[in-house]
C-alpha cells in the first residue's frame, strides 16, 4: 500500500453496526497512513533480520511476505475507494490503466493476475521452508512445481491478452496525477499521489502529463498500450514464460553448478528477448498505421534486459566470479566506517544468493 507523507484524513460518520470487514475497511480508511507507515517499518525490519539469529532468514521472508500479502489486500479496499469516488481529473499510471482495463473486461485475467501475484509472494517462503525442512530432491520438486504454476498462469493470461505479461501483474498502487478528492459516500479524502509521494513521481510532472495527453490522443483504449503478439513474438514470449521451468528442470537434472543449465538459460532467453522486442513484424492497432513502441513497452522490455545481470548471481558464473570479486569488495571495505555497514549487508545477503534459487531467479 503506497501512502505517505499526507495523511488520508476523514470525515466518516459513525458506522453503527457494521460487518467486521466493513468496519476494518471503514478503519482502514480512516487511518491510511498510519497503516501504510506500520507496513514500511515491518518491511524495513524484514531487511536487517537476516543472519542475526538462527533461521532468521526464513522469519525475514516470512514477514515480508506476510506484509505484502496484507497491503495487497490494502490496495484493492483503497482503489475501490477511489472507484466509487470517481474523480473526473484522476489518471492512473499507465501500467494501472492497463491492468484495470483487462481485469474487468476478463475475468481469468483478473483472477490468474491475483494468483501469480500471490504465489510470487509466497514462493521464497515455500522454498526455504523446503530447504531447510527437507531433502534437496524435495526443494527442487517444490521450486519446479513454482515455477511451472507461474508459466501456467502466464500463459493463461497470454491466451486471453495476446500481448507480452507485464511486471507487476496487477496495478501496483493507486498512480495517478489528481489532486486531492473526497468520496462522496465515505466522505474520506484521499490526497493526491503527488502529495502520497509515490513511485510515479520519479519521472516527474512533466512526463506524466505527457503521458496523459498520450493516452488521451494515441490509445482507443487501455489494451492499446501494448502490441497485439503476432508470429515470432508469440514465440518468444513463450520462451520467456517458460526459460525459468527450463532452467529449473536442467538444475534439478544436472545440478547447480553445472554449465548447462545456465547456458540453456541464457540462450533461451536471449532469443526470446530478440523476438518480443524486434521492431519489424510487430502487431499493429487495427486500423492504424505501423505500432510504435509504447512507454509501457519501453519499460517492460528494459525491466526484461535488466533480468540479464541475475546471471552474475548464478550457477557456476557466480562461484567462479562474482563470488570472488564481492569478497574482495566486503574484505576492503571492512575497515571503512561507513562502506563497512554496505559490505555487511551484502555479506548477510550472500547464504541467500547461493543457496536460495527465488533470490537470483529473475521469474518474478
Amino acid at each position: 500500500m503506497i501512502m505517505s507523507s499526507t495523511a488520508a484524513t476523514t470525515t466518516v460518520a459513525s458506522p453503527g453496526r457494521q460487518s467486521p470487514l466493513a468496519a476494518y475497511r471503514t478503519f482502514l480508511l480512516s487511518n491510511a497512513t498510519q497503516i501504510s507507515s506500520v507496513e514500511q517499518a515491518l518491511r524495513s525490519l524484514s531487511y536487517f533480520l537476516p543472519g542475526r539469529f538462527a533461521d532468521a532468514d526464513l522469519a525475514s521472508e516470512s514477514l515480508f511476505a506476510l506484509v505484502n500479502l496484507v497491503s495487497l489486500y490494502h490496495d484493492q479496499i483503497l482503489y475501490d475507494a477511489v472507484q466509487h469516488a470517481s474523480p473526473p481529473d484522476f489518471k492512473p499510471s499507465l501500467i494501472n490503466q492497463y491492468h484495470r482495463w483487462w481485469q474487468a473486461k476478463s475475468p481469468l485475467v483478473h483472477y490468474a493476475s491475483m494468483a501469480l501475484t500471490i504465489v510470487q509472494t509466497v514462493e521464497s517462503v515455500c522454498e526455504m521452508t523446503a530447504l531447510k525442512k527437507h531433502k534437496p530432491r524435495t526443494r527442487w520438486n517444490v521450486v519446479l512445481g513454482i515455477e511451472s504454476a507461474k508459466a501456467l498462469l502466464r500463459l493463461l493470461i497470454v491466451s486471453r491478452t495476446h500481448q507480452p505479461t507485464l511486471s507487476p501483474a496487477i496495478p501496483d498502487a493507486i498512480h495517478g496525477s489528481a489532486g486531492p478528492y473526497k468520496g462522496a459516500r465515505s466522505g474520506v479524502t484521499l490526497p493526491s499521489v503527488d502529495a502520497m509521494g509515490s513511485a510515479a513521481n520519479v519521472r516527474g510532472v512533466w512526463d506524466q502529463y505527457l503521458a496523459a495527453k498520450a493516452v488521451r490522443t494515441a490509445f482507443r483504449s487501455p489494451a492499446d498500450l501494448l502490441a497485439v503478439l503476432k508470429g515470432s513474438r508469440t514465440l518468444g514470449e513463450i520462451l520467456f514464460i517458460l526459460r525459468p521451468v527450463i532452467y529449473v528442470y536442467l538444475m534439478r537434472k544436472h545440478g547447480r553448478k553445472a554449465w548447462l543449465p545456465l547456458a540453456v538459460s541464457f540462450v533461451v532467453e536471449l532469443v526470446a528477448y530478440l523476438l518480443v522486442t524486434k521492431v519489424n513484424g510487430r502487431g499493429a492497432m487495427p486500423g492504424t498505421a505501423a505500432h510504435k513502441v509504447t512507454r509501457l513497452e519501453k519499460d517492460e522490455y528494459s525491466r526484461r534486459a535488466y533480468l540479464f545481470l541475475y546471471y552474475l548471481l548464478r550457477g557456476p558464473v557466480y562461484d567462479g566470479l562474482t563470488k570472488h570479486a564481492l569478497d574482495s569488495f566486503c574484505g576492503a571495505m571492512s575497515n571503512k566506517p561507513i562502506l563497512r555497514l554496505f559490505s555487511g549487508i551484502i555479506r548477510d545477503y550472500q547464504p541467500l544468493w547461493e543457496n536460495v534459487y527465488m533470490y537470483t531467479s529473475g521469474s518474478g
